[in-house]
């Protein structure tokens, strides 16, 4: 949160990251609907808020968000699945490391690319004006090389999910 220089991280256990030969795109592992409602519910009122889902795959955040009542601006570098970012008030197919941002987001929200998460949480943290929450792996946080980013910005919260998360494939 910006505040107090922190984000809001939703950790998983168990969460593989290893190459499946049908995995769809860089990194492209959809999260489930009761996975990111449960993630959502975490943030608070959303209601009102303009939050940037910047890895909209098959829109599972966007859904939550748009329960929640946020103002949703969804993005995804690949727009394949487009049409399932139903409750997005926009949609767009950039890149989040270099697009524009836009409609000036409160939240940044969603599932990174875990093979460049760091950057990721860098741009969302420049991005946001009050959170970032991404669902990450645990490992995410033991590695000596992102030290810095935890010491430059403390977490506020991390929640576990103690299931193991079934992510969909294409």
């Amino acid at each position: 949160r910006r505040g107090g220089g922190t984000a809001v991280c939703a950790g998983g256990a168990a969460m593989s990251s290893t190459h499946h030969p049908k995995r769809s795109g860089p990194d492209a592992y959809y999260t489930p609907d009761d996975v990111a409602r449960a993630c959502v519910r975490t943030l608070g009122n959303l209601r009102g808020l303009t939050v940037w889902e910047p890895h909209a795959g098959a829109g599972a955040y966007v859904r939550a968000l748009s329960d929640a009542g946020a103002h949703v601006v969804a993005s995804d570098i690949d727009g394949r699945h487009r049409g399932l970012w139903r409750g997005a008030d926009v949609s767009l197919v950039v890149d989040f490391l270099d697009a524009k941002i836009p409609h000036n987001p409160e939240w940044v929200v969603g599932n990174p690319p875990f093979g460049d998460a760091e950057a990721h949480v860098r741009r969302a943290l420049d991005v946001a004006s009050v959170g970032v929450a991404f669902l990450l792996r645990l490992a995410m946080l033991e590695s000596a090389e992102r030290r810095k980013l935890w010491a430059e910005t403390p977490l506020a919260e991390v929640h576990v999910c103690v299931d193991r998360v079934g992510f969909l494939e294409d």
